[in-house]
């Protein structure tokens, strides 16, 4: 209840920032962080952790805590999980930066809930390249789009440029999620 609550007030202070007022829900967090490899040689790198409401479905994957490294631009949100998962690296800084946290390697995997819908589309172009230029090859990007934006003209950029970026592109969407998502499953 902690984490809804920490998630809804941060939502309601910046709606330009957390574009939803829930938090990812059980379902669409498991199949986000399914295609996340078993065996990992590099870290996962979560974009818009939020409270944690994903990162609890990553943990439950690695390992080694070493293995994980979260991003979180909201500082509120980002000292909750630190709080929640003092055992894992969270950084406060913007999505596209991720690489520089990452010391010169790729990541096996990247997992967002990052609100692509409301985000400068140069933010999100960015962001897709810097994913894209550092995932490891056969690397798996796993996000998703709340189903009431999928035919915006930003829920439409969003689809065009995942589906240019990625060659293999899987979807799901997940009803049982509040609000609805179509999960995206892109593969390197």
């Amino acid at each position: 209840m902690k984490s809804f609550l920490a998630f809804f007030i941060a939502a309601l202070k910046n709606p330009l920032q957390v574009s939803t007022l829930f938090q990812t829900g059980k379902t669409a967090a498991q199949i986000l962080t399914e295609a996340i490899p078993d065996h990992l040689n590099s870290p996962v790198v979560e974009l818009g952790v939020g409270t944690g409401a994903i990162t609890k479905a990553v943990v439950n994957k690695l390992n080694q805590p070493d293995m994980y490294l979260g991003l979180e631009l909201n500082r509120e949100m980002m000292e909750f999980a630190q709080e929640r998962f003092p055992q894992l690296r969270f950084v406060c800084d913007s999505a596209e930066t991720f690489p520089k946290y990452l010391n010169g390697s790729k990541a096996s995997a990247v997992v967002s809930s990052l609100p692509w819908s409301v985000m400068p589309q140069a933010v999100v172009t960015g962001t897709l390249e810097s994913i894209y230029d550092n995932l490891e090859p056969n690397g798996v990007f796993a996000t998703y789009l709340t189903m009431h934006v999928l035919k915006t003209p930003a829920g439409r950029r969003f689809q065009t440029a995942i589906h240019e970026k990625f060659e293999s592109l899987e979807s799901k969407v997940v009803l049982e999620n509040l609000p609805p998502v179509k999960i995206f499953i892109a593969r390197k």
